[in-house]
């Protein structure tokens, strides 16, 4: 009984580290390029639009952190200034790749919210 119990918990351990290796491997950049595309297609948008406070600095985008901390689930750490007065910088998305979920809308969870 106990060789199947151990047997048992050394199968779902390899199960979590291959889970794992795989949100590391795909996760982490899946969530890094949806938020960069997210980023550059609302900088297109807002200046189509012919906002006033488009500048030459415009965008910056930078993604700092993704890191698996568990199977399935990312956290990163980004900034964005897309226009003058609408940026954020912080931990702001959690999920295992496209797409990932803003942690605002986890409840019990504070975040940064963008100035629109």
């Amino acid at each position: 009984m106990a060789r199947l119990l151990t047997q048992g918990i050394e199968q779902a351990l390899r199960a979590a580290a291959v889970a794992y290796a795989i949100t590391a491997v795909f996760g982490a950049p899946a969530c890094q390029t949806y938020r960069s595309q997210w980023a550059v297609a609302e900088y297109k948008r807002l200046r189509a639009a012919g906002n006033s406070h488009v500048w030459e600095s415009h965008p910056r985008i930078a993604t700092y952190a993704a890191i698996p901390i568990l199977p399935a689930v990312v956290l990163e750490y980004h900034e964005y200034q897309l226009v003058g007065l609408y940026g954020f910088s912080g931990p702001d998305h959690v999920g295992g790749g496209a797409p990932a979920w803003p942690i605002s809308n986890i409840p019990a969870l504070p975040a940064g919210r963008a100035v629109h």
